[in-house]
């Protein structure tokens, strides 16, 4: 979970958002850690794409 944190802050850097990010991983119980790398990867893509 810390790496996938830590993945988000560096591809996302001031446009991360704690919150979010807890949303993304949690908000599904308690997933597979596959699909809580695919939610993370999905809130980075979001997160890039506001550009």
């Amino acid at each position: 979970m810390l790496g996938l944190r830590e993945k988000a802050m560096d591809a996302l850097g001031d446009k991360f958002d704690i919150r979010e990010f807890h949303s993304a991983v949690l908000d599904y119980g308690i997933p597979p850690q596959f699909i809580v790398e695919e939610k993370t990867d999905e809130m980075i893509a979001n997160g890039l794409a506001d550009d």
